[in-house]
């Protein structure tokens, strides 16, 4: 089965479907990827965290039929390479 995670920013409130049938869409696809580490396990992995972010990330198993989670992210300041 498949999940769908829609992001939701906290900036502007506007949201779009990064995983859809637990595939990564085009325009995500450079950063984030689904880990399948065990059956019904589906998270999302975010490469390069950046500030923008920063938001509400739902996972919807199943179509919609299944279960829903919710999570916040809050990405706080950026690090810097010294030399």
């Amino acid at each position: 089965m498949g999940a769908d995670w829609r992001y939701r920013s906290a900036a502007t409130s506007d949201g779009a479907y990064v995983v859809v049938s637990g595939h990564v869409q085009d325009v995500f696809k450079d950063r984030f990827r689904l880990n399948r580490t065990d059956p019904g396990q589906h998270s999302l992995v975010i490469s390069g965290l950046r500030i923008d972010d920063h938001g509400r990330y739902t996972c919807t198993e199943d179509a919609g039929l299944g279960d829903r989670h919710e999570y916040r992210l809050t990405v706080r300041g950026q690090s810097a390479l010294l030399q």
